[in-house]
């Protein structure tokens, strides 16, 4: 609300200072009138991680592949807190953010695959709500016996839509 800006992107500046895998994310933080800040490394974000912020300036990081949401308070720049939604398997999680402190979060609990050739690994769909800075209790909101592909949550105040492409069990 204030015109903050912050960006995030995976980077390690050359394939010689790390050639394999590379954890963690890039941020850099704008002020409103002002440059991007430098930039700095978060080694514990999930990968992929995308930014958020609420309109009470609590700033998130979370990714399609990671049960794993980093919340940094309103003001702040350090992501000390780190809430786990779901153990294990996870993909498609989507944030949607709607107030302060205030979202949607969905997501199927299934392997995360990055190859177009596996294609997503069909499953039930889960969301909970974020209120007052917290997430809820998960709920599957998909249909039992519906094999979902892929799904989205949008925020609004006072609740969300989660929506997901899916078919039945009998379909080859």
């Amino acid at each position: 609300p204030g015109g903050a800006v912050l960006a995030a992107w995976s980077a390690c500046g050359s394939l010689a200072r790390c050639p394999g895998a590379n954890p963690g994310v890039t941020l850099a933080w704008r002020a409103p009138g002002r440059a991007f800040g430098r930039p700095y490394k978060v080694a514990v974000a999930p990968e992929g991680a995308t930014p958020g912020i609420d309109s009470s300036g609590r700033a998130y990081l979370h990714s399609e592949c990671s049960g794993r949401v980093l919340m940094a308070a309103g003001g702040s720049r350090s992501f000390s807190r780190s809430v786990t939604l779901v153990p294990g398997r996870v993909r498609d999680v989507s944030l949607g953010l709607s107030g302060p402190g205030e979202g949607l979060v969905s997501w199927i609990p299934t392997a995360c695959t990055t190859g177009d050739a596996e294609g997503p690994l069909p499953g039930a769909v889960f969301a909970a709500r974020l209120r007052s800075g917290g997430f809820g209790a998960a709920s599957q909101v998909s249909p039992a016996g519906l094999s979902v592909s892929t799904s989205e949550s949008v925020a609004v105040p006072g609740g969300g839509a989660v929506g997901w492409i899916g078919y039945g069990r009998d379909r080859k």
